[in-house]
């Protein structure tokens, strides 16, 4: 027993030993062959994200609201942890959406209605861009496939259990329940699914496809669901570059764009 420190105190201190150790050691699968410790494995994974510091994509992305359903082609420039640049064009070429969004504030371009919009980086000022309420480290975690643990309950210890093809974390919080798939051979979040205490899914989020990139494996279809909301948004790459700096993430807007702000 630990005196003076709570059981979820020694957890993030082992993980944060842990994540030192493998940072210094460069990341690598999960070794199975034994017990898995949950600290262990939260550690090896967030080592593994700290190894994605820039990241160019490109693909298509969709979205499904009830406000929205469209699909497009989408280039996405991102430089952890606080820059990501969006550039959405539809058929031949037609530039439909630019963003720049840093963790405090954000310039959207609408091309088909010649608006652009600014604002503080906030979940409801998001909703109004994108349809979906999501807070910035999210969208830049997801969209670079090194989601981590910032989502788990507070003051919550995980169970693990070991599941085909991986390694689970389970948070069982009063309201609702967090659950992780852990990749063991990426060290990666495959996926995230939150639940109400009744069991209704409220958010989630899948990785698929992984590909190799420079000496990391990241995937290439990301999934958002919200089903309560009936809202989806699904990211395809087509094309990534891993760690390659400098990124440019300038964007032209015309001087006659209608002007709003959030």
């Amino acid at each position: 027993m630990i005196h003076g420190f709570s059981r979820f105190s020694a957890l993030t201190l082992s993980v944060s030993l842990a994540v030192v150790l493998l940072a210094c050691s460069g990341t690598k699968g999960i070794d199975a062959s034994g017990p898995l410790d949950p600290a262990a494995v939260i550690a090896a994974v967030e080592a593994r994200n700290a190894e994605v510091r820039a990241l160019t994509g490109e693909g298509t992305i969709s979205v499904d609201t009830p406000e929205l359903a469209n699909t497009g082609n989408i280039e996405v420039r991102i430089l952890k942890p606080d820059s990501m640049l969006l550039i959405i064009t539809g058929p031949f070429g037609m530039s439909v959406a630019k963003g720049l969004v840093t963790s405090s504030d954000f310039t959207f371009y609408n091309g088909l209605e010649n608006s652009v919009a600014t604002g503080a980086t906030t979940a409801k000022n998001l909703k109004n861009i994108i349809r979906i309420p999501i807070e910035f480290r999210d969208i830049v975690d997801i969209a670079s496939g090194t989601m981590g643990f910032e989502r788990r309950p507070v003051n919550v210890i995980p169970t693990g259990a070991a599941m085909e093809g991986g390694y689970r974390l389970t948070y069982a919080g009063a309201s609702e329940s967090t659950t992780y798939d852990i990749d063991l051979e990426h060290s990666a979040v495959k996926r995230y699914l939150r639940k109400s205490a009744g069991g209704d899914i409220i958010e989630d989020v899948t990785f698929k496809d992984f590909r190799k990139k420079a000496d990391l494996y990241l995937p290439t279809i990301i999934t958002i669901l919200r089903p309560g909301f009936s809202e989806s948004i699904s990211l395809v790459y087509e094309r990534m570059s891993l760690n390659n700096p400098p990124l440019d993430f300038s964007i032209r807007i015309p001087k006659s764009a209608t002007k709003i702000r959030f």
